[in-house]
């Protein structure tokens, strides 16, 4: 029964991943609009990404005549709408998992999900569909047995086999009785002895297959043959035999829910991460199924993904350096509360592994995988000045000293770096780290544009422009140059002249580190004649301060705290990083909510809040809550760090962390903050 429960789960999530495929797909609108061309593009890239998982991806108009398929010798005019599913999507207006049918081409068995495109007035205009490939399916449950004689079976909502661990080929289609069919249904999870189709009367243990709004889709069972079934009776003798059997039953149980529900999952998350980290926006997670957090860790990467890549095509549709920038701080929110709740998870979960296990290695690889995906973000905040620096008194000339042995290994023995320091030059009032960033772009940058080798000459010099004193650093190189046009357009993010090979981010994060740190950088180049970048930033008076040491700090503790934050999955992962260190929680979903929670009383020693929230936001919840509280200790969290740099003048010793939150960095932070005194 165990097994035929993980069996039904793993169908279930196979649906669940079906119908958020096709959520997403409703949305782009190659699917939605009227070029065939494109949706045929669209529908043949996805079947192929999911290849073995489903046999192909189409779309049908209201009448059921297909206008779009992604399966070569589609006669035109070919129709569905004799087909079930069809019928249902349209006259429900909403996801519908299909029954066992054979394909109208291949006539291959497949079991098809729909989901209905639905217009302003109500009406259902479209039906798109995805057909799963049974034949894969039954491999999957054929290599997911280990018990002779035992065969594991999914049947759809009328009782027809669409998959079967042994002998697929000449059981698939085939129905079950209708007493056995009404037994099914009247019981939904019951153990029962009959026949077989293959003849065999074994004892079968069944879970019925339900999507989240409780409908019945399918049925999973799990048949032992009688003879093996008749030990475990009481008086059938031989018990030793028995306790036997189960064991190694419970045995290959717990081997295939590991398999299942852990390994397998973690494996897919891994890829796909870092498929995106790459810069493939066009990534998503296969069904991956496993356990709770696993299914919220791979729904969350692909509303991530679909969220990037929906943001990137706006990007690409015409947004231009400034006014990219409101659109970046959104890019950055959404995407940020989501790799916190990956992030967050993949740390819980890593907890709750041993060390030596595969899964442990994967775990920490879908960590590293998210935190470089995470840097996509830093590097749009850059451009779009807009995230949290923290200046000091800098010397560029230690800066670029400091730096000179990593950028003879970044570019390799090929390029001769060259470094000219102004002895005498004045400070500059920036980030150390994100001054780094931008002298590793620039030669990065120079690098790639001498293919066969040459000189970068890093220099550095005071100026004075315009009675404004300045401090120059500039980065030139004998490479090929650029035209006007191409010069026009490089501090564009997305702009690339290297292919795949480019994120078109570099040059963009440049301009918006050195923009937000109130200089200018200004590109001199032509064809064939090398380039040299000029960035100036303001003369600071000031010399270095040192900054002392932190002691350590505990990172748990006892206190009070309230967590304020719009987004469900957020406030769930962080409970749980506060929650498992002690800390007593209590979440509100708005700023409303949590002035609702002091006018009735409550005062947590802590408050937790987002900055972006519909209605009041957080920097001014903040400021509210000291009409309760005249010194309160408050956390402000963001995606996006220009918001809550608003009004930071009015919020006293508030923190400031930039999402994604790791477990770490927070409980660091509240820790700080609740050990200050007053």
């Amino acid at each position: 029964m165990n097994l035929a429960r993980l069996t039904a789960q793993a169908h279930a999530q196979r649906v669940e991943a079906a119908r958020q495929l096709l959520i997403a797909l409703a949305s782009h609108p190659a699917m939605g609009g009227g070029d065939h061309d494109a949706c045929n593009r669209l529908a043949l890239g996805l079947t192929a990404q999911y290849a073995g998982i489903y046999a192909t991806i189409g779309r049908a108009d209201a009448t059921g005549l297909v206008d779009c398929l992604a399966l070569e010798g589609a006669a035109p005019g070919m129709s569905i709408a004799d087909r079930g599913y069809f019928q249902r999507a349209k006259s429900t207006a909403a996801f519908v998992a299909g029954d066992f049918m054979h394909g109208k081409i291949r006539r291959q068995p497949t079991l098809a999900f729909a989901f209905p495109l639905v217009n302003p007035d109500g009406a259902v205009s479209h039906v798109i569909f995805a057909n799963a490939d049974l034949t894969v399916l039954s491999r999957g449950l054929e290599t997911d047995t280990r018990m002779a004689g035992t065969i594991i079976s999914l049947l759809d909502r009328n009782g027809t086999v669409i998959a079967r661990s042994a002998d697929a080929d000449r059981f698939l289609g085939v129905s079950a009785s209708r007493d056995q069919v009404r037994l099914m249904k009247e019981r939904g999870e019951t153990i029962s002895s009959f026949q077989g189709p293959d003849g065999v009367r074994r004892t079968y243990a069944i879970a019925a297959v339900r999507d989240p709004d409780g409908e019945l889709t399918a049925f999973a069972t799990v048949g032992v043959p009688a003879s093996t079934a008749a030990l475990l009776e009481p008086g059938g003798g031989r018990e030793w035999l028995a306790v036997a059997l189960l064991a190694v039953g419970l045995l290959v149980a717990a081997w295939i829910g590991s398999e299942l529900l852990i390994r397998r999952p973690i494996a897919k998350l891994v890829t796909a991460t870092g498929a995106l980290a790459a810069g493939d926006l066009r990534v998503r997670t296969p069904p991956v199924g496993g356990v709770r957090e696993l299914e919220g860790l791979a729904s969350a990467f692909n509303q991530m993904a679909i969220k990037l890549q929906e943001r990137d095509l706006h990007l690409r549709e015409g947004q231009r350096l400034e006014a990219v920038g409101q659109l970046a701080g959104g890019i950055a929110h959404d995407f940020n509360n989501l790799l916190t709740v990956i992030m967050g998870y993949a740390e819980t979960l890593r907890e709750s592994v041993n060390n030596a296990s595969p899964e442990a290695a994967q775990l920490d690889e879908l960590r590293a995988a998210s935190q470089r995906a995470a840097q996509l973000t830093q590097q749009l905040l850059a451009f779009s000045r807009r995230q949290m620096l923290q200046p000091t008194p800098l010397q560029l000339n230690d800066v670029v000293g400091d730096m000179v042995s990593l950028l003879n290994r970044v570019t390799g023995g090929h390029v001769v770096i060259e470094v000219r320091s102004d002895p005498a030059l004045g400070w500059v009032h920036a980030d150390r780290v994100q001054m780094e960033q931008v002298v590793l772009n620039l030669v990065i940058n120079a690098r790639d544009a001498m293919p066969s080798g040459g000189r970068i000459v890093i220099e550095t010099r005071n100026l004075v422009e315009a009675g404004a004193a300045l401090v120059e650093l500039s980065v030139s190189d004998t490479g090929v140059g650029m035209d006007a046009e191409t010069r026009a357009r490089i501090f564009e993010p997305f702009f690339t002249t290297k292919g795949l090979r480019g994120t078109g981010l570099g040059l963009a994060t440049v301009y918006g580190i050195v923009k937000q740190s109130g200089g200018d950088v200004v590109c001199e180049s032509e064809s064939g004649e090398g380039t040299r970048f000029r960035v100036h930033l303001p003369r600071h008076a000031a010399g270095a301060v040192r900054e002392p040491a932190r002691p350590a700090q505990p990172v748990g503790g006892s206190e009070s705290i309230l967590l304020v934050d719009d987004d469900a999955g957020v406030r769930a992962v962080l409970e749980t990083m506060l929650g498992r260190r002690g800390y007593v929680v209590r979440s509100a979903a708005n700023a409303a909510e949590a002035l609702r929670w002091f006018q009735e009383g409550l005062r947590p020693e802590l408050v937790l809040t987002d900055v972006r929230m519909p209605g009041i936001n957080g920097t001014s919840l903040a400021i509210k809550l000291k009409d309760y509280d005249p010194a309160p200790r408050i956390i402000l969290m963001s995606g996006d760090a220009a918001p809550a740099m608003a009004g930071q003048a009015d919020l006293g010793s508030a923190v400031f962390l930039q999402k994604p939150v790791t477990a770490p960095v927070l409980l660091r932070a509240v820790r700080d903050l609740l050990d200050q005194a007053g």
